[in-house]
């Protein structure tokens, strides 16, 4: 299908990795199906795969941890891209460009990695003001106006600045999600 939702394979192999790590991880990876599983383990990295078999394991991945830890799993996991072939020259030009205590660069580009990442997911656009930044997740869709999606995005922005070094004051606002497919996260440090 032209527009259905797409990860890059490699983004969808570094989530099943974190997830096997955890204590909970074969009972996780027990709850996903077997073409997901190979679908996620056998793509090249760079190749183009639905975003249902990643959804998959996240989505089981939260309903085995439940709300709050699977947020701060994506925190966590957020704080290793650093070390993916697919996320470190991001990471390190954000560094390089903004200074690695700075979260803003990070922040804004996470759009950057989500863009080259994902298909048909949506787009992130950030700003600035001072300490605070505003991060939207725009264009959302259907099939992604979820809470998972959400926890997931909360977590990550959370990891970000926390790799920077500071601790987030982060306010969401999901109102608009499942109508028009905007999330909205505020952060302050």
């Amino acid at each position: 299908m032209p527009n259905e939702p797409q990860y890059r394979a490699g983004v969808c192999r570094l989530l099943l990795e974190h997830v096997e790590a955890l204590d909970e991880g074969a009972e996780i990876v027990g709850r996903v199906g077997s073409a997901s599983l190979r679908a996620i383990r056998d793509s090249s990295a760079l190749a183009w795969i639905p975003a249902r078999f990643s959804d998959e394991v996240a989505d089981a991945t939260l309903a085995v941890l439940k709300q709050e830890r699977f947020t701060r799993f994506w925190a966590v996991q957020a704080d290793g891209w650093g070390q993916s072939p697919l996320f470190a020259p991001i990471i390190e030009a954000s560094r390089r460009i903004f200074g690695p205590g700075n979260p803003w660069g990070k922040l804004k580009w996470y759009g950057r990695a989500w863009s080259v990442t994902t298909r048909n997911l949506g787009q992130f656009v950030s700003s600035q003001d001072g300490r605070m930044v505003v991060v939207e997740h725009r264009d959302i869709p259907p099939s992604h106006r979820i809470e998972r999606i959400a926890y997931s995005t909360a977590g990550t922005i959370t990891g970000l600045v926390e790799a920077a070094g500071h601790t987030p004051d982060l306010d969401v606002d999901a109102d608009a999600l499942s109508s028009t497919g905007l999330l909205r996260f505020c952060i302050r440090w």
